[in-house]
């Protein structure tokens, strides 16, 4: 009967030594995943930042189109002011065009973010659970009956 016992000690410590490799290569794939996801966050950061300065820069430059068509609204130069009035228009459109690429970016932004934040509590997770496998059988034990009668 005793060697039954430390038979099935030797294979549960084997057992749970290849649980606890599991665990750390499953926490280091999902911290590398973190990072890049926190790395894809920082580059979509700079696009929207990079688009936010490009929609300023063509705020500035509307404004002076605007001071060019008032200029040149004299009555006798319309040929001008209908040029005016063509390149502020396709400015707009090429504003409009900024936009929604912006808007895109900052949704981009969000679900990354979303995203990192799932990752987030996973490791967390998993590195509780790797603390917990590494503990003494009885401790672990007593850990997991605490658990569940709180979740009861």
């Amino acid at each position: 009967m005793s060697i039954f016992i430390i038979e099935l000690k030797k294979e549960t410590s084997v057992q749970d030594a290849g649980y606890i490799e599991r665990l750390r290569t499953q926490n280091a794939q999902l911290k590398a995943r973190v990072a890049s996801l926190e790395n894809r966050v920082a580059s979509g950061d700079e696009e929207s930042r990079n688009g936010w300065n490009a929609y300023q820069n063509s705020l500035a430059e509307v404004r002076q189109l605007k001071e060019h068509v008032r200029v040149l609204s004299q009555p006798d130069d319309y040929a001008k002011l209908e040029r005016c009035y063509d390149e502020l228009r396709d400015k707009m459109l090429e504003l409009g065009s900024q936009n929604i690429t912006l808007a895109t970016q900052a949704e981009q932004a969000e679900q990354l973010e979303s995203q990192l934040a799932i990752a987030d509590q996973r490791a967390t997770e998993l590195e509780a659970a790797l603390r917990l496998a590494q503990m003494p059988t009885e401790s672990r034990d007593n850990v997991i009956e605490l658990i569940r009668r709180a979740v009861a």
